[in-house]
């Protein structure tokens, strides 16, 4: 086994913010930066740290004053519906305010209470709410399930509705707030009412109450003449700001005061199945700002998702407590050397290949190019697609953007022409480019064909070895030796169907096969097994020789991998090409049917192998844990020929990954298929569709038969809050879905594999 670099260490090139990064749906943080005011507590020997996080520019950051705010004119506050069906209502400026038109009879909010707000909270529960009457003519409020009490609206009027229990209904942890409007059966289809904020507290209700919402909190302020970004709250406001907190790493805060008196700030950090701790306190005033900075070790050895809390415990009365940028900072890593451009840029895509059977992850398969590749090259031990469809995969490869982004999130969607590929930056740069596809779902109905210099397809049902890609492959880059080139290779990999003989059979398990798997018709008869109800039966013999079949493709197509590295050096560009060989989908080998395309994105299927070599860019033998996603490939690709990615593009360049291993647990990587979306954070998991979810933590059980949402409700909150802002993201990107057309000749192909 090789050894595995310290992936511990944060990318400070391409850093993810605490609560700015969004996984690979979103843009990147961009450079981490380096700022005076981020090196308090810096020896004059050290480097200055860079800028981790800036809370005060955030989204992630919540606020409050004796209780919870939620500020419905934020769009990362998550409602849903009657069903639990997300709502995205329409968000409108009225008197100053942004408010959120709803249409939707039933809202449900979900909203975090820590331990210490539980505890202060001890009288009977209360609502306040500032809302504008529309068709609705009341509403009825409940919390965690119990009515709390109701409000009367009135068309047209800006009001603060005070709705108070007899007792309290506050639990430390997740809590959901439920709104049930009341209107006439011919106003159903109108708006019900605009919602400005909902504040939940006990006790009375100040009718005085200044909300802390963004917009009145985020200011601009001198602090001994320089001017900065800050949150200002009153005494008993706080900031609670969530994501990924990084090893190493320490939160940097400056106090002051308006208002008049002295002001004093606690910064307290939260996780769950932890309590709080109090990592400082910070006094300043008017004439006096103070800024300190408090380390999060040990606390958050390793990187974990958790919240820093900052709590204004005094403050006069009238007075604001200023927090002047508040940051999470790193020390430096570094500076990357520069690279060279290369002749030549490969990719190849295998079908259907878990990194868990292959030698250079501890496998015994793929003993000749995989493990080469290997041996010469790095291998990424945390890569993750995007999808359980390898149409989407490679797609998000070739596009650098992530399927749901592309409209591709089902089986007869294709890429939209809209969209810029790798072939069509290269090619501008005058690179010739080619891609050679065994795989029916990167053919040309597809619209996998567009922008290529050389497209050419091979229809599974007429190549039965699956080797003839790497073949036409390597005739083409004969004929064009000294061209700079980009050149892909989608190959059949592990996916039925198979090519192997009958005396090739006779020596595979199971011992005594009497079954009627036959290698060329394996996909379809597998199809029909997989139907409910289904239509024929598949055995555990028939599960046994199907893997088998399996592992044999693998080992034919790795000699096919070797022929290509063979190609590379005799033409020259061996010691001049970036060679990426990957998945566009891993194996489920727990399915009752295994190797069928769009099924759940379970992490079996969604975890591929990935390796890279370049001779002095990528180090030989070296392993690296950070995560990985395919959207990571486009860049990689464009990187090592020289080119610069289009701003559409997402991911990483790996170069850089490698260079300085992001902190392998601190980013986001969403998958989605027909509805269903898997976002990996850290070591947790969430599985959503519209209507359901279920959380588990992959580092106490990676099989994940286990429900933790009752146990970790802020990493539950955090993980939500991220999957709504990449489901928003992701759906404002701008392309349309384009469906496939399928003809005679596509529906044959697809037949053959088993679709």
């Amino acid at each position: 086994m090789m050894k595995p670099t310290n992936a511990a260490l944060p990318s400070l090139l391409t850093a993810c913010a605490l609560v700015a990064c969004r996984g690979d749906a979103l843009p990147d943080a961009g450079p981490a930066r380096r700022d005076a005011a981020a090196n308090v507590g810096a020896s004059p020997a050290e480097a200055p740290r860079v800028i981790y996080a800036d809370l005060v520019r955030t989204t992630d950051c919540s606020f409050g004053d004796r209780g919870p705010l939620l500020d419905f004119g934020e769009p990362g506050l998550t409602l849903r519906g009657a069903f639990l069906e997300d709502l995205a209502p329409e968000r409108i400026e009225r008197e100053g305010a942004t408010f959120a038109r709803i249409r939707d009879k039933v809202i449900v909010a979900q909203f975090f209470v820590s331990a210490d707000e539980e505890r202060a909270l001890v009288e009977p529960s209360a609502v306040a709410i500032r809302w504008r009457g529309a068709a609705a003519k009341s509403a009825s409020v409940y919390l965690n399930g119990k009515p709390l009490g109701s409000a009367k609206l009135e068309r047209g009027a800006i009001q603060v509705a005070d709705v108070r229990g007899t007792s309290t209904l506050l639990n430390a942890g997740l809590n959901d707030l439920t709104v049930r409007f009341a209107t006439p059966p011919k106003a159903e289809r109108d708006a019900m009412a605009e919602v400005d904020w909902i504040h939940v507290t006990a006790g009375e209700v100040d009718k005085h109450f200044a909300a802390p919402t963004a917009r009145d909190v985020i200011v601009d302020r001198s602090f001994a003449g320089t001017m900065r970004k800050a949150m200002a709250l009153k005494n008993g406001g706080y900031a609670r700001c969530t994501g990924f907190l990084p090893a190493a790493s320490q939160i940097e805060v400056e106090v002051a005061a308006e208002g008049g008196g002295d002001v004093e700030v606690e910064v307290r950090l939260q996780r769950d199945r932890a309590s709080p701790v109090l990592l400082g306190k910070v006094q300043g005033s008017a004439t006096h700002p103070s800024r300190q900075a408090f380390s999060l070790d040990p606390h958050v050895a390793g990187g974990t998702l958790g919240a820093i809390e900052l709590a204004v415990v005094k403050a006069a009365k009238g007075a604001r407590a200023l927090l002047g940028e508040p940051r999470i900072t790193l020390r430096p890593r570094e500076a990357t050397p520069p690279r060279a451009a290369l002749q030549t840029a490969v990719l190849v895509v295998f079908g259907t290949v878990d990194p868990r059977s292959l030698a250079a992850f501890g496998g015994t398969l793929g003993t000749e190019g995989f493990s080469q590749l290997a041996r010469e090259g790095t291998s990424f031990a945390s890569h993750r697609v995007g999808s359980t469809l390898a149409s989407a995969t490679v797609a998000a490869m070739l596009t650098g953007r992530g399927p749901r982004s592309i409209r591709m999130e089902d089986g007869d969607a294709r890429l939209p022409a809209s969209v810029t590929t790798v072939a069509d930056a290269a090619r501008q740069a005058g690179v010739v480019t080619a891609l050679f596809s065994g795989n029916p779902m990167t053919s040309a109905p597809f619209g996998f064909d567009r922008s290529w210099e050389t497209y050419s397809p091979s229809a599974p049902e007429a190549d039965a070895s699956g080797v003839k890609p790497f073949d036409d492959a390597i005739q083409w880059l004969k004929a064009r030796k000294g061209e700079r080139a980009l050149l892909v290779i989608h190959a059949r990999g592990g996916h039925p169907p198979w090519g192997a003989t009958a005396d090739e059979q006779k020596r595979m398990p199971p011992e005594v096969y009497t079954g009627g798997l036959d290698p060329k018709h394996a996909a379809e008869l597998m199809s029909k097994a997989r139907r409910v109800p289904p239509q024929l039966r598949f055995s555990d013999a028939d599960r046994t020789r199907a893997f088998a079949l399996h592992a044999a493709a693998v080992v034919e197509q790795d000699r096919a991998l070797a022929r290509l590295l063979v190609a590379l050096r005799d033409t020259g560009r061996g010691d001049r090409s970036l060679v990426m060989v990957t998945s566009d989908v891993g194996v489920n080998s727990a399915a009752p049917v295994p190797f069928g395309d769009g099924e759940a994105p379970t992490e079996m299927l969604l975890t591929t192998p990935l390796i890279v070599r370049a001779p002095g860019q990528f180090a030989a033998g070296q392993t690296v844990a950070s995560a990985t996603a395919d959207v990571d490939v486009a860049k990689t690709l464009l990187g090592a020929l020289g080119l610069a990615a289009p701003r559409a593009f997402e991911g990483h360049d790996l170069w850089d990954v490698a260079q300085t291993p992001l902190t392998t647990l601190g980013r986001a990587r969403l998958a989605t298929v027909l509805g269903r979306h898997s976002l990996r954070w850290g070591s947790f998991l969430l599985d959503a569709t519209d209507r359901r979810q279920s959380l588990c933590d992959i580092s106490l059980e990676p099989l994940c038969t286990t429900d933790v949402r009752p146990t970790h409700p802020l990493a539950l909150s955090m993980m939500e809050k991220r999957l709504a802002a990449l489901k928003h993201s992701e759906s404002a990107a701008g392309a349309q879905r384009e469906p496939v057309a399928v003809d005679a000749t596509l529906q044959a192909a697809l037949r053959a594999w088993g679709r």
